[in-house]
């Protein structure tokens, strides 16, 4: 619950994670869609994620759905957007 983050700080933190890390938190962070696609990519070499929480944030329809559907592909990951 940090809507001070925003792009700047969410795109190094995306960068950052270990590919092992196994929980995501950015709710109501003010991120949008530009900041969903780095967390796509982050999803997509991460096969240790279990939880991924990123709701109440700026997110268009379409990116919503890009993330719920990267999280169905994480075998036991539960993604709440």
């Amino acid at each position: 619950y940090n809507p001070g983050i925003e792009t700047g700080g969410a795109q190094a933190l995306l960068s950052s994670l270990p590919d092992d890390v196994n929980e995501i938190g950015m709710v109501g962070c003010q991120l949008r869609d530009d900041v969903g696609e780095l967390l796509i990519r982050l999803m997509a070499r991460s096969s240790n994620l279990k939880m991924i929480c990123v709701e109440d944030n700026l997110f268009s329809a379409s990116m919503r759905i890009q993330i719920a559907s990267a999280g169905q592909k994480l075998d036991g990951c539960v993604t709440i957007v």
